[in-house]
């Protein structure tokens, strides 16, 4: 019997140490399956951070797009402007320069007819 004896007890304390390294095995599963999860809430965090600096960054360069194709558009309306007003001023100035021939004769014209009625009424 006191083989049996030994042999249970040893049986036991085989049983009880398998039992301490599962319940050690389990601790360190739940350490790890909680490590996972923390990674994975930083990864997320950090994905998330990365699409937010990612959208502000497309956010200011839309913008500096736009504001430099506006500033185009504006300078080449500006530029038109100044072409039609430039042209307006040399159509203007052709126009009287044709006209002055025309211009000096109704003004003769009407300079004599001052002086009719001027000499008439005299």
């Amino acid at each position: 019997m006191p083989d049996i004896y030994r042999k249970k007890l040893r049986a036991r304390q085989i049983e009880a140490d398998a039992r301490a390294k599962l319940e050690q095995a389990e601790r360190e599963l739940e350490q790890v399956r909680f490590q996972i999860s923390q990674e994975e809430e930083d990864s997320k965090a950090r994905i998330q951070q990365a699409f937010e600096e990612a959208k502000q960054a497309g956010t200011a360069e839309g913008f500096a797009e736009g504001f430099e194709d506006g500033r185009k558009s504006w300078s080449e309306e500006v530029e038109k402007a100044a072409l039609l007003v430039h042209s307006s001023r040399q159509e203007k100035e052709a126009y009287l320069e044709a006209s002055e021939g025309t211009i000096l004769t109704l003004a003769m014209a009407v300079a004599e007819a001052n002086a009719r009625t001027f000499h008439s009424a005299g």
